[in-house]
C-alpha cells in the first residue's frame, strides 16, 4: 500500500478506502435514525373522535372485527403505527381480552386488546419495550418510533434508543454488505 493511500491525522494513520467504508456506514446509520425518529414532513396522524387515544404497535393482533371475538367478521386489518380511540373492553368467549375502539367516525370495531399501546395505561411501556427486544431491526425500528412517540416520559427510553441505535448500526451494515456484494457482481460481469 502506497503512501498515497492514507489519511494521516496526528500520529495515526488509515487506509482511505477503509476511512471511507467507516464514514459511509456511520453517514448511513445517522440517516436511518433520523428517517426513523423524525416524523415524516407534512404527514399528520388523524385522531379520531372521542376516548382514550392509543396506538397500533402489534400489527399482527391488529385486526378490527364486528364483535369481540377471533372468529367474528373481520372489518380490516390495522398498520402499525395507526391511532385508535378506546370506547370499552370486553372478553371473548374464548378469554381472550378485546377493544371496542374508533378508527374513524364512521370505522367502529373491536381488536385484542394486546396489539394496543397506551401512554395512560400503566406497564404498556414495559410491554412495549418487551416486544422490541424481540424482533428483526426494521420492526424494532418502527416500534421504537412508535415507544417514543408514545411515551415521553418513559424511564425506558435510554434502553429504546440504544435499541434504536443498534438497530439501524446493523441495517447499515447490511446496506453497505449489500452495496459491496453488487458491486463484485457488476466486475464479474464486465469480465
Amino acid at each position: 500500500m502506497g503512501p498515497s493511500n492514507l489519511l494521516c491525522s496526528g500520529e495515526a494513520c488509515m487506509p482511505s478506502s477503509r476511512r471511507s467504508r467507516a464514514i459511509e456506514v456511520l453517514l448511513i446509520s445517522f440517516l436511518f435514525v433520523c428517517a426513523a425518529v423524525c416524523p415524516a414532513f407534512g404527514q399528520k396522524k388523524r385522531v379520531p373522535p372521542g376516548g382514550n387515544l392509543s396506538v397500533v404497535a402489534d400489527e399482527r393482533l391488529a385486526a378490527l372485527r364486528v364483535a369481540p371475538g377471533l372468529s367474528a367478521r373481520l372489518i380490516q386489518r390495522l398498520s402499525r403505527g395507526r391511532l385508535v380511540s378506546v370506547r370499552s373492553s370486553g372478553r371473548s368467549r374464548e378469554g381472550v381480552s378485546f377493544t371496542y375502539v374508533a378508527v374513524t367516525r364512521r370505522t367502529l370495531g373491536w381488536i385484542q386488546s394486546e396489539a394496543l399501546f397506551s401512554a395512560a395505561r400503566r406497564g404498556d411501556d414495559q410491554r412495549l419495550a418487551h416486544l422490541l427486544s424481540a424482533n428483526d431491526e426494521f420492526d424494532r425500528v418502527a416500534r421504537a418510533r412508535i415507544f417514543l412517540d408514545t411515551f415521553p416520559r418513559s424511564p425506558l427510553r435510554p434502553k429504546v434508543l440504544l435499541l434504536l441505535g443498534d438497530a439501524a448500526e446493523e441495517a447499515a451494515q447490511v446496506a453497505h454488505l449489500d452495496h459491496r456484494i453488487a458491486r463484485a457482481a457488476l466486475r464479474r460481469e464486465a469480465i
